[in-house]
């Protein structure tokens, strides 16, 4: 699970990234930044509190189902 925190252009292939925190668990303030193509990720449709308890949680608590 990341939080998508902006976009950034590849100057090579003039494409958009998407800029990607993926928090540590179980401190969501540490993490990584990962740069993505958009066709390589899935939005699930959760709210931010939704994630967050994902997070938090490691995992045990999350929504029944993804929507896209």
């Amino acid at each position: 699970m990341g939080f998508v925190t902006g976009t950034i252009k590849d100057q090579k292939t003039q494409e958009d990234l998407l800029k990607i925190f993926i928090p540590a668990v179980p401190n969501p303030t540490t993490g990584f930044v990962f740069l993505v193509k958009a066709s390589q990720t899935i939005d699930p449709n959760w709210s931010v509190e939704e994630a967050l308890k994902m997070i938090v949680s490691a995992g045990i608590i999350s929504p029944k189902e993804i929507q896209r």
